[in-house]
């Protein structure tokens, strides 16, 4: 037996499943949330040949009750709508399509990142135990976040399992969605594998055309215009916790020229660490760059909201297993050290913002953006790791597979 099929293993993941299904009553019993509204009304509206895209939503407090995502997305949500499935069915389907999509995109990840086992028993649950906090957020907003993230990292297992044409599929749906998968397709295709990229370029056509059918191709052109000049304009409103948004809060408004040239260094160098890792080895991208991808798109999108954090929280298990490599190769200073930075990044992403702690302290943290200087953490980690494997300096000792406990 696998040890990744080990009978606890698939306990821990029943438990977890299990619990955020039950969770689904949250939800219901508050429906129709505002999310659902948005997605709801954007697909009515397109497919009744409407622009659900708003005019005015830079000034008004209430753009989130706004349609802001692709017209693909609005064809896709249709199932899902009052005129689907209807409000609660539909509210359901939607909820628990996100969560199995992040959980299997996840566990595809994970699969990949820990083929020895390292994460036994409790440290599997632990990589779990991470995530659920802002999964909790996400799923029961009912916010596409984690379908998106899902999306990504399964098409990221299925590249390195050499489903091309499967990865291209997965990530040209969720960019369509929501542009974020597109760092990890860019980043991929550095290795210029000609199925996965020919693919990518035939699904994101047809899917980013999927409405024309619907609403005729000239109308589609005009949505996708409106939709553009939202996803290209510059928002500071406060609820956002990119860097950007984020620097402004305290008073800090970098040039957009210099802002822009400084997202394009960090863009080249992730590219760079990429390219360096296909041609020396290829097994190692997902540990090395997921993390760097993750934290990239929530500091360089100036649309990061709180519920966008269930992208980043992968990437603490991420952590966990690099801090449980060096335990097993003896080190247990740089176990610890892993630890700490692991422990640091989560109570500012995730902890600090829970019911865990008082309202005081969920305000200073609100206040103070610790989500956002948790995810700079993450990438200077992720950082670190790039550059000891780019400069040759990590120890790559055998990890023996552990025995079940």
């Amino acid at each position: 037996m696998r040890l990744g099929d080990h009978p606890f293993k698939r306990k821990a993941d029943f438990c977890f499943l299990l619990f955020f299904i039950l969770l689904s009553i949250s939800p219901l019993m508050h429906a129709p949330h505002n999310n659902y509204t948005a997605f709801n009304n954007g697909a009515l509206d397109i497919v009744s040949g409407r622009d659900p895209y708003p005019q005015d939503w830079q000034t008004s407090e209430n753009f989130r009750n706004w349609f802001m995502y692709s017209p693909s997305f609005g064809v896709f949500f249709m199932p899902f709508s009052k005129s689907g499935l209807g409000l609660h069915m539909g509210t359901l389907a939607w909820y628990l399509l996100n969560l199995f999509a992040f959980w299997y995109g996840f566990k595809g990840v994970v699969r990949h990142l820990d083929p020895t086992g390292l994460f036994s028993r409790w440290w599997h649950f632990l990589a779990l135990l991470l995530c659920a906090n802002e999964m909790m957020g996400s799923l029961t907003n009912l916010q596409s976040n984690a379908f998106i993230g899902g999306l990504m990292m399964a098409g990221m297992a299925a590249y390195f399992e050499k489903r091309y044409v499967v990865s291209a599929l997965l990530l040209a749906l969720g960019t369509n969605f929501k542009i974020y998968p597109v760092v990890a397709a860019l980043l991929m295709a550095m290795e210029l594998n000609a199925a996965f990229l020919l693919s990518f370029a035939v699904f994101f056509s047809l899917i980013l055309l999927a409405p024309a059918p619907l609403v005729g191709m000239d109308f589609l052109f005009s949505l996708l215009a409106h939709w553009l000049g939202i996803f290209m304009s510059d928002p500071l409103h406060p609820v956002f916790l990119g860097l950007e948004p984020t620097l402004a809060h305290f008073g800090l408004h970098p040039g957009i020229p210099q802002f822009l040239a400084f997202i394009s260094i960090n863009a080249l160098a992730i590219a760079i660490v990429a390219f360096a890792v296909f041609q020396r080895e290829r097994s190692q991208f997902i540990r090395l760059l997921a993390p760097l991808a993750l934290a990239f798109i929530l500091l360089f999108n100036k649309r990061t909201e709180s519920p966008t954090f269930v992208l980043l929280v992968p990437a603490l298990a991420f952590i966990l297993h690099e801090a449980l490599y060096e335990r097993h190769n003896g080190d247990d200073a740089l176990f610890r050290a892993h630890l700490a930075v692991m422990v640091a990044a989560w109570f500012l992403i995730s902890l600090a913002h829970s019911d865990l702690f008082p309202k005081m302290v969920r305000h200073i943290a609100d206040e103070w953006r610790f989500k956002t200087f948790g995810a700079l953490l993450v990438y200077c980690w992720a950082w670190v790791q790039a550059v000891q494997f780019f400069f040759g300096t990590r120890r790559d000792a055998i990890v023996v597979p552990l025995e079940p406990a």
